[in-house]
């Protein structure tokens, strides 16, 4: 049985934390004992710690990742292998152009304003764009938060001024919000949202859709978040 917190401080080198660094995209490799093959699980309490487990213990928990195929669509699922990847999407990793330190008042400034923990924007704009402001998606997304051409309608922002940063940081603070609020306040199922659409996450019955980018893509930010959330309080 796995059941892990992830606090702030130094986690011990176990099998918890080996499978803690495959599921946050870290490299190496390491191979992992059959017993930690089992659906993961997990939820981020109010002081922002991480919390993992094979079992769905209540309703706080959610699935994060598929380590078990599924029949369906077995191809689409994050299955877990023998040791951990190189790699990750490309989409994760874009060289920035910009300190964070650049935008940090524009985002100290969205996250007061729209009621948003400002270590988690800036988890989300690292996972996103690296905090390049012109960076593109292929599939049409664009700047520091990748609004997609619609989202960014949706809250008057043309296709150009997506790549102005303070344009783009409180437009996609403000949807951050909108899914934070239709998700009633669930992290993990907001930032599913934000990453694979609200659509996708209903149709999955409130759950992570099982698609290999969203699941790598929560883990991360939920990543990114934690560190984010040591380094602004420091």
């Amino acid at each position: 049985m796995i059941n892990s917190t992830v606090p702030t401080g130094t986690v011990g080198l176990t099998t918890r934390t080996i499978l803690l660094a495959w599921l946050i995209g870290l490299s190496g490799s390491c191979l992992l004992p059959r017993q930690v093959m089992a659906d993961i699980y997990g939820f981020v309490d109010s002081s922002g710690v991480i919390h993992l487990t094979d079992r769905h213990r209540d309703n706080r928990y959610k699935r994060v990742v598929r380590t078990t195929p599924s029949p369906a669509r077995s191809d689409s699922i994050l299955s877990l292998p023998q040791s951990l990847p190189q790699s990750i999407p490309q989409r994760f990793w874009h060289a920035p152009l910009s300190s964070p330190q650049t935008f940090r008042d524009t985002i100290a400034q969205a996250a007061q304003q729209y009621g948003i923990d400002e270590a988690l924007l800036h988890a989300v704009i690292q996972v996103e764009s690296n905090f390049n402001p012109s960076v593109v998606s292929h599939k049409g997304a664009a700047g520091l938060m990748q609004l997609m051409p619609a989202t960014a309608l949706r809250y008057g922002v043309s296709d150009q001024e997506r790549y102005n940063p303070e344009i783009n940081i409180f437009a996609g603070t403000r949807h951050l919000r909108y899914l934070m609020q239709l998700f009633n306040h669930d992290l993990i199922l907001s930032l599913a949202a934000y990453n694979a659409g609200e659509e996708s996450v209903r149709k999955y019955g409130y759950q992570i859709p099982p698609y290999q980018e969203t699941q790598q893509y929560v883990v991360k930010v939920l990543d990114s978040y934690r560190r984010y959330k040591r380094h602004l309080t420091m």
